[in-house]
């Protein structure tokens, strides 16, 4: 069986498999990853205009505006979100199975197309905000920007991953305790999401916005 394990990353290699919500905690780490990677439908949808308005320096309505967005693009994003979670669950099992099967051609296939579906959300959900166009279309567009822009596109992916990936393993590295995950806890609950999300839209939106005056 696949299994992720983070044992290695302490002197105590008790830590986690001595705590009864060692899988909850996984859980919650693959969820939250999810999360920043490929988007939760109408939050994502609401939470990149309130980022993309702020970079812009125009004036919005926290909260106001932000439900507003979420409720104006519900149905799609919704849709949106359905297609991720099924795409993601399936690449990663396809990906589990072929390493158990010691298929790594494949298995490296799963993590290019992987790697392709990731980027393709940095201009998805700006796209879905002009408003202008179905679903299939948002794709369509969002993976032409991404391979059109391909250094742009590795550079706010690299950002996404040393935000989410990279700062927080240095710190288990750093304290390797019970502290250094709930320090982890907060930067992603207060600071590392919606600086992320801020510095990829305030770029991206100018692609954005050039690419529909074309």
């Amino acid at each position: 069986m696949f299994v992720f394990r983070f044992d290695f990353l302490f002197d105590d290699s008790s830590f986690f498999t001595s705590v009864i919500w060692y899988d909850y905690m996984i859980r919650s780490i693959f969820s939250f990853l999810f999360a920043v990677f490929w988007g939760q439908g109408p939050i994502t949808t609401a939470f990149t205009f309130i980022n993309c308005e702020y970079g812009e320096e125009h004036h919005c309505w926290l909260f106001s505006d932000f439900f507003e967005k979420a409720r104006q693009h519900f149905r799609q994003s919704f849709l949106l979100y359905l297609i991720d979670l099924i795409v993601v669950v399936m690449l990663f099992i396809s990906f589990a199975l072929y390493v158990k099967m010691q298929m790594m051609a494949l298995s490296y296939v799963v993590v290019i197309i992987l790697f392709i579906y990731t980027i393709i959300h940095i201009y998805i959900y700006q796209i879905m905000l002009t408003g202008k166009q179905g679903l299939w279309n948002i794709f369509k567009d969002s993976l032409f920007l991404a391979f059109g822009k391909p250094l742009q596109s590795i550079l706010f992916f690299v950002v996404m991953v040393i935000f989410h990936a990279i700062i927080p393993l240095i710190i288990i590295l750093q304290f390797a305790n019970v502290f250094s995950i709930l320090i982890i806890m907060l930067l992603e609950i207060l600071l590392f999401p919606a600086l992320a999300n801020f510095i990829t839209s305030f770029f991206i939106n100018h692609t954005i916005q050039q690419y529909i005056k074309k």
